[in-house]
């Protein structure tokens, strides 16, 4: 088991979509790249998926070589991606054949009907419980209609390509839910589709403050766009939210708002969609949040978060965790470096949130479980919001927690890094 966590998985078939296909590939002087291969691979890499083979090597079955000889044409695949920048997870075959036609198998072991071979969904079901990734957030992506028949017996999307034996998908015998010109197309279109739990998710950017903590940094800058490793906070936020989906965003903005707006415009060219609430006069972070409601779906859950952190989180498994728990929103917590400048929160054994302590004392006794500023939120608690100037950990959420709504906390160790001091932006930018 490898235990590794990703947002999504892509499934690829090997001879044909990855490689050229060769009749019975066995021999690594036949492996040969297909053109935009490594290239597809690589743009899923960059967008946070796990990549896995998943194929049927019947070749040790007949008896044309060995289990070894399949691993070595499987090694030097992975090499070959590698110099191109590109990685591949794991690798997933089955060495299986039935018996019938193939009496010449080196080893009696290999002919039978076994649940890995393809249409079967016995490797794409191992590899979604290897990664922990749920079959909705999984792409079987091949060239054969045993690839796309296997991706719908698993129960995830299916992506057939026309670089293999088979060049149309009216030749196919079980229909794909997509159709690409090859593995690079394919995942293009994977990383442009939403992640089940994502789906119709917006996300509000709270990014109008002063910065005053920062000096001199904010005097002709909006915190939210200074550079940190060479981009903006702000535009490293607006990347991590549409690696996972998100590309809807409300920036409520206004100390040197104009200057966000010119830096991102409508989006765009980031891959998103961008709406900008400007504030007339200082609203606090309730009052941002209440003014964006006009952007707002009234049945569709909203991510939120502060515009002066950097994100190395799995946003997915928050929102899943904030539909499970179906309460009015789900804050993110940790254990806080600096727990006498955060907001403390005090929980039930439930992750429920009983109270809100705010900044603790010298000498106070306390659990450090601090409030990260990334939350979930279901747009029936922006009835709880004010009109006007409000504070949403100081005023808002308390308030929703004394008049009988339930907020939940989702625990992480996963880094969630706050630049709004002097210090803390060195300790970021280093």
């Amino acid at each position: 088991m490898k235990n590794e966590s990703g947002s999504r998985l892509a499934l690829l078939d090997r001879d044909g979509t990855i490689n050229k296909e060769v009749n019975l590939l066995h021999d690594i002087r036949q492996l040969q790249l297909l053109e935009g291969a490594a290239e597809g691979i690589r743009l899923l890499n960059q967008n946070g998926f796990k990549v896995a083979i998943v194929t049927n090597q019947p070749v040790v079955a007949r008896g044309l070589c060995s289990e070894d000889d399949v691993k070595k044409v499987n090694v030097l695949l992975l090499e070959l991606l590698e110099k191109e920048g590109a990685k591949v997870d794991a690798v997933y075959y089955c060495p299986h054949h039935p018996e019938q036609g193939h009496s010449g198998a080196n080893d009696p072991k290999y002919r039978k009907i076994c649940d890995c071979r393809k249409p079967k969904p016995g490797m794409l079901i191992t590899a979604s419980k290897d990664f922990g990734i749920a079959k909705e957030n999984c792409f079987m992506v091949g060239d054969h209609d045993r690839d796309i028949e296997g991706g719908k017996n698993f129960g995830c999307t299916t992506i057939f390509v026309k670089t293999g034996q088979i060049d149309s998908e009216s030749k196919l015998n079980t229909k794909p839910d997509h159709v690409s010109k090859n593995l690079l197309e394919a995942a293009k279109l994977m990383v442009s589709l939403p992640m089940s739990d994502m789906k119709n998710v917006k996300a509000v950017i709270v990014a109008g403050g002063l910065g005053t903590r920062l000096g001199h940094h904010t005097r002709n800058v909006p915190k939210p766009m200074i550079l940190v490793r060479g981009k903006p906070v702000l535009e490293h936020i607006i990347i991590h939210l549409k690696k996972y989906g998100i590309t809807e965003i409300i920036l409520c903005v206004g100390y040197l708002g104009e200057k966000i707006q010119a830096y991102f415009g409508d989006g765009a060219k980031f891959g998103v969609k961008i709406f900008y609430c400007f504030e007339k006069e200082l609203l606090g972070t309730g009052g941002a949040i209440k003014q964006a409601e006009k952007f707002l779906d009234p049945n569709e859950t909203f991510a939120m978060v502060y515009g002066d952190l950097l994100l190395e989180m799995d946003l997915e498994k928050l929102i899943k965790y904030h539909k499970e728990k179906c309460g009015l929103g789900t804050l993110t917590v940790h254990k806080s470096s600096h727990p006498y400048d955060s907001d403390i929160l005090e929980l039930a054994p439930d992750g429920r949130i009983i109270k809100f302590l705010g900044k603790p004392k010298k000498g106070d006794v306390f659990e450090n479980i601090s409030n990260a500023g990334v939350y979930c939120f279901e747009p029936s608690i922006l009835k709880y919001f004010p009109d006007g100037v409000s504070m949403l950990d100081k005023e808002v959420l308390p308030s929703v927690i004394v008049r009988g709504g339930k907020l939940f906390a989702y625990k992480t160790n996963e880094h969630i890094h706050d630049m709004g001091t002097m210090d803390r932006l060195e300790k970021v930018r280093k």
